[in-house]
């Protein structure tokens, strides 16, 4: 017969492994958008005529803006799906989603949505 056991994983290696998650997609991806930025491109309008850029920026946006909505419709946790857009516009789709993620997993503090 088969004994259904929790999950080895703790909460906080669980969260400890999202926050460095958050982190290295805070800084890697940030660092190469903000290098791209101030070193590829001396106008706007340069950066503008890059194809590839704008599909990867238009593909982020759309992502984005789904995982918004679904993320609206279906709340993993006690926080709403405003934390994880802010997350998300504030530094990186990688960042917004892990630290959204671990936001949500740290355990309900109330039982409010906030």
């Amino acid at each position: 017969m088969a004994v259904l056991r929790a999950s080895s994983r703790s909460p906080q290696r669980t969260g400890s492994w999202l926050v460095l998650v958050a982190s290295v997609g805070l800084f890697v991806p940030g660092a190469l958008f903000l290098y791209w930025v101030f070193h590829g491109f001396t106008t706007f309008q340069g950066a503008l005529h890059d194809w590839l850029a704008l599909a990867f920026i238009v593909d982020v946006f759309g992502t984005t803006g789904l995982l918004a909505v679904y993320l609206a419709k279906h709340p993993p946790g006690p926080y709403r799906w405003y934390w994880f857009l802010a997350a998300s516009l504030l530094g990186t789709l990688w960042f917004g989603l892990a630290f959204y993620w671990w936001l949500n997993s740290r355990g309900s503090r109330s039982e409010s949505t906030i």
